[in-house]
């Protein structure tokens, strides 16, 4: 008998969603028994269970869902399994999978940050760092006006497109949450371009522009979590630099423009970001991110008598 296909809201692993409900879900498979005779979770803070925070044991338990009765923290990995007796007295128990919350109801220690005056290029921002300490962990909370992407050491951070998503702007953004623990290194450069999106680019079939606002704008918070207990939170304020980025033009129905020509020449000119003003309310990540797929290699190229022909 096994245990696969453990999800927190339907979801596998996840990080820095709301969680207002925290219900745990899984499925069995091969199973010599009928039905489930007894069930039981486990929830803790370690991986051991050494601290267990919750633990429910009940035939009645549907694995389509049970509500998780415990009161989260911000920042705070739970880890979860569960053990399943059929009534053929078979047991099997599941690998440990966790879940992890954000933000919270924890103020932004964060501000919003932009290009100064009337700039307009697509800007690309950068605030360079030194860790010189042990990480035990590291958290990227990030959104941005409209798209953005973030890059630590020239790595991106994620795998997702389009990020932040669906937002409703009228009534809040969402921001999201990544692990980069591996990403840092002693002396570092976190870098993150902006793109107009659904919040200041074109939208709609009448072209307008601007619909939700015309201004890019930067928030994030990357928090350092050191083996030694301290901690150390890296904060978008007017410390950051940002530049003309690579992106002369972009947009969500005709894609991008990308002139790397900008790169080559001695003029570059680095600016102060600004602080501005952005009446946004941040919610925690609610909606499912587009991800990069994996190259996937042709296997045969078969010509048509049209790909050969020439016309004078």
């Amino acid at each position: 008998m096994e245990i696969y296909d453990l999800k927190v809201n339907g979801l596998v692993n996840p990080v820095g969603y709301i969680f207002d409900n925290t219900e745990v879900s899984w499925k069995v498979n091969g199973a010599n028994g009928t039905k489930q005779d007894n069930a039981v979770i486990e929830v803790g803070l370690d991986e051991d269970f050494g601290q267990t925070l919750i633990y429910k044991q009940s035939k009645e338990l549907d694995s389509l869902g049970v509500s998780l009765e415990i009161e989260l923290r911000p920042y705070t990995r739970y880890y979860f399994r569960v053990t399943v007796t059929s009534d053929s007295s078979e047991t099997a128990v599941s690998d440990t999978c966790f879940f992890e919350t954000a933000k919270m109801n924890d103020e932004w220690k964060a501000r919003w940050i932009g290009v100064i005056g009337d700039d307009d290029h697509h800007p690309e921002f950068v605030k360079n760092f030194s860790s010189k300490k042990p990480i035990e962990n590291a958290r990227l909370y990030i959104t941005g006006l409209g798209l953005f992407e973030a890059y630590i050491n020239g790595e991106k951070v994620g795998n997702d497109l389009l990020a932040p998503f669906i937002n409703d702007y009228k009534d809040n953004i969402q921001y999201c949450t990544y692990d980069v623990t591996g990403l840092i290194k002693d002396e570092n450069a976190i870098k993150v371009m902006l793109g107009n999106g659904w919040y200041k680019g074109r939208f709609g079939f009448d072209g307008s522009k601007g619909c939700f606002g015309d201004k890019f704008a930067l928030i994030a918070e990357l928090k350092l979590d050191y083996i030694d207990g301290t901690t150390e939170t890296i904060c978008t304020d007017e410390t950051w630099k940002y530049r003309e980025s690579y992106i002369d033009y972009s947009d969500i129905y005709g894609g991008e423009i990308q002139n790397f020509m900008r790169y080559n020449t001695s003029e570059i000119v680095w600016k102060n970001a600004a602080y501005i003003e952005a009446a946004h309310r941040l919610s925690e990540r609610y909606s499912l991110p587009l991800h990069e797929m994996e190259d996937i290699p042709v296997r045969e190229v078969i010509k048509t008598p049209a790909d050969e022909t020439v016309l004078d």
